[in-house]
Parts: C-alpha cells; sequence; structure tokens
C-alpha cells in the first residue's frame, strides 16, 4: 500500500492554481510549500514576489477596461518585481502566475516564456492545465494538444505514484477543450492508482478529483461511482477537520460540474463537521469553502447564513463573492450587486494588506463582468497604492 499524508496532496489537488486570484499570504493559507517560503523568506523578496502576482492581476484587468497604457505599465512594473526574485519556490510560483496572467491576456509566447522557466514539475504542470485552457479557447487546439503531449511525457516520469496520479488525472481532463478521448486513459491509469493510497482521507481527496476529470472526458457513470467511493471513505473519517474538507471538496466538485441536488447533502455533512473544528483559522477556511459551494450549488440561503457567521472577514469576503456570483448567474443581479457592495464596504476589515488586495481584485472582476467599470476602476487603483506601499 502506499501512503501519503493529507497536507502532502491536498496543496497539489486544491491549492497551486485552483484559485489562481489568491495571492501572497492568502494563497499561503492553502498550500504550506508556498506558506515556508513566505515565512522563510527575506523580507524584500517576498515584496518583490507580491508586487509581481498583483501587477500582473492588475495589468490584466486594466486590458480589460480596454486601458492599454495602464495595462503595459503594470506588466513592465511585474517583470521588473519578478527579475528581482532570488532563485527558489517564490519565483517558481511567481513564474506560474505570470504565465497564466499573460495567457489570459492573450500573449501566449511570454505565457510559454515564463513557463519554461519553472522548474518544479507540479508547479509547472498546473500552470499548463491554465494556459492549455486558454489556448483552446483562443482557437490554438494544436499547440494545446502539443503542450499536453509534453506535460504527459513529463508526469510519466515521476516517481511517486501519489504525485503521479493527481498530475496524470489533471492532464487527462486538460484534454477536454481539445480530444476528450484522448485524456482518458490517463484518468482511468490515475483512478487505479487511487486504490492504493493508504491514508483514507487522501484517497477520498483524490478520489473527488477523479470524480470530477470523469464527468470531464465524458464518463458520468465513472464519476458517479468514484464520488460514490469519496463520500463511503468521508463517512468514515473520524477528524473534523478532515471531515470537513472531504465534504466540502465533494459538494463543489459536484456543484461545478452540474450536479448541483447532489451536492448539497454533502455540503451539510461538511458543515456539521467543521462546526466541531476547535481552531479558528481553520475552522474560517473550511466554512469560507462550505459557503462558497453552497452558491455553487444555487443554495443561496444556505450559504449566506454559514458565510454571515465567519468570523474571519477574509474569507467571509470570499465566500460572499462566490454566492454573489452565483446569484448574478441565476438572474438575481440586484441581490448580486447589493452582496458586492457590502463586500467591498466590509473589506476595511481586512487588516492584512494582501489579503484585503486580493479580495479588491476579485470584487473588481465582478464589477467589470457587471459593466460597472468605474467601481472596478476605484478598486485597482486602492491595490494600486497598496503595491506601492509594500516595504521591502
Amino acid at each position: 500500500m502506499i501512503k501519503t499524508q493529507v497536507r502532502y496532496i491536498l496543496p497539489l489537488l486544491c491549492a497551486l492554481f485552483g484559485n489562481a486570484g489568491l495571492v501572497g499570504h492568502a494563497a499561503a493559507h492553502a498550500n504550506p510549500y508556498l506558506e515556508q517560503a513566505l515565512k522563510g523568506g527575506d523580507a524584500r523578496n517576498v515584496a518583490d514576489y507580491q508586487r509581481t502576482l498583483l501587477h500582473t492581476q492588475l495589468a490584466n484587468h486594466y486590458q480589460q477596461l480596454a486601458q492599454t497604457d495602464a495595462a503595459s505599465r503594470h506588466f513592465a512594473a511585474a517583470d521588473q518585481a519578478y527579475a528581482k526574485i532570488a532563485p527558489g519556490y517564490l519565483k517558481a510560483h511567481a513564474a506560474g502566475h505570470m504565465a497564466n496572467e499573460y495567457a489570459s491576456a492573450g500573449d501566449f509566447a511570454k505565457a510559454r516564456a515564463s513557463l519554461a522557466t519553472i522548474d518544479d514539475l507540479a508547479l509547472r504542470t498546473h500552470t499548463a492545465w491554465k494556459v492549455v485552457s486558454k489556448l483552446a479557447k483562443a482557437g490554438d487546439k494544436e499547440a494545446a494538444a502539443q503542450m499536453l503531449l509534453a506535460i504527459e511525457d513529463e508526469v510519466r516520469g515521476v516517481d511517486d505514484a501519489v504525485l503521479r496520479a493527481e498530475l496524470l488525472t489533471g492532464t487527462g481532463a486538460g484534454w477536454k477543450a481539445v480530444d476528450p478521448g484522448r485524456g482518458a486513459g490517463m484518468v482511468f491509469e490515475a483512478y487505479g492508482i487511487s486504490r492504493i493510497v493508504a491514508d483514507p482521507a487522501a484517497q477520498a481527496t483524490l478520489l473527488n478529483e477523479l470524480g470530477a476529470n470523469f464527468i470531464d472526458i465524458g464518463r458520468k457513470d465513472m464519476a458517479m461511482r468514484v464520488f460514490a467511493e469519496a463520500e463511503r471513505i468521508g463517512l468514515g473519517l473520524t477528524d473534523p477537520l478532515q471531515r470537513a474538507q472531504v465534504f466540502a471538496m465533494h459538494g463543489g466538485e459536484l456543484a461545478e460540474k452540474g450536479e448541483r441536488q447532489r451536492a448539497v447533502p454533502a455540503l451539510d455533512m461538511a458543515l456539521s463537521a467543521a462546526l466541531q473544528v476547535s481552531d479558528a483559522h481553520e475552522r474560517a477556511e473550511v466554512l469560507s469553502e462550505i459557503a462558497r459551494n453552497y452558491g455553487q450549488s444555487w443554495t443561496f440561503a444556505p450559504g449566506l447564513k454559514v458565510a454571515d457567521n465567519i468570523e474571519d472577514p477574509y474569507y467571509q469576503a470570499e465566500a460572499y463573492i462566490r454566492i454573489g456570483k452565483n446569484l448574478w448567474k441565476t438572474g438575481q443581479h440586484d441581490q448580486a450587486r447589493a452582496l458586492f457592495e457590502r463586500t467591498e464596504r466590509r473589506a476595511i476589515l481586512i487588516a492584512d494588506d494582501i489579503e484585503r488586495a486580493t479580495v479588491l481584485r476579485k470584487l473588481a472582476s465582478e464589477w467589470i463582468v457587471l459593466k460597472a467599470p468605474e467601481r472596478a476602476m476605484g478598486l485597482l487603483e486602492q491595490i494600486a497604492r497598496i503595491v506601492n506601499g509594500l516595504t521591502g
């Protein structure tokens, strides 16, 4: 039996680029490797890393708003900050964000150049999935396919079986935008590896990911079977945090793939477990995920109730933003606007500058979608002031 720890696999499955909007300490809450690099890093190096991420995100939003001069300035500032980061995990992580943002802006040459600098295989693979998706959306399926083939060659050389499974299933799912049948073998191979993972929480986490990826490749029959396995294992977990994390992810994956009615009972189980978590930070983090996924399942009343009771203002804001996004998707536009406005007012309660910038950036993104450019511009200006005030 292959043994692994939840703390090892969860960041790979959930954190690195599952939420590309996270920066600095905000992302570190979910990624212990990044957390270690930030806590142990030189203050100037950490500040340059944070500047890199924030400048690239600002550039992308200014480009969305047709502010090309401002976008160019921020991309240039990001390049300058990135050049100052010392070699190591922070530089690789920053390169991943830059590649993703350049791809979002349609500059695939720079995205590939940033991708090529990442020497950490997991980071490089997660980044490549994002670039592949954007290449396919831009109509360049041939380039997307070439990148996936290159990833596959690298992933198959990974010695650690659990890491290989995680990277195989994600790469297999990456083919959904190019040739869904081509990735099926990798997802099935990863499923085979999941059978020999000894740690039950890690196994359930991997099965949740596999269930989502089976839907991606058009095998809903296998997806429902795999999700049922994840649920069975989750029910056997006795640690409240692990149980809450597994069922929060379970409900979130189901909701994201359109199985919203199936998602709600899983989220109810996650909530029951989360309320038993003693550590305040861990409880706020998992409650935020549960509230966000209630929103994803379009079950808004319980999601808002959970969010209202999250004590940490950063995690509360994260929950409100996801719920608001889904309120907008379901045509509840007035409610979505009101929730975004409320979140914007409450952002002042977030003491950490980087966490506050993360929330403001996400709100700016939503205001752009809602065609409220003036509000978005105001938030981007606030973020720019935060970047200018970073010390180090």
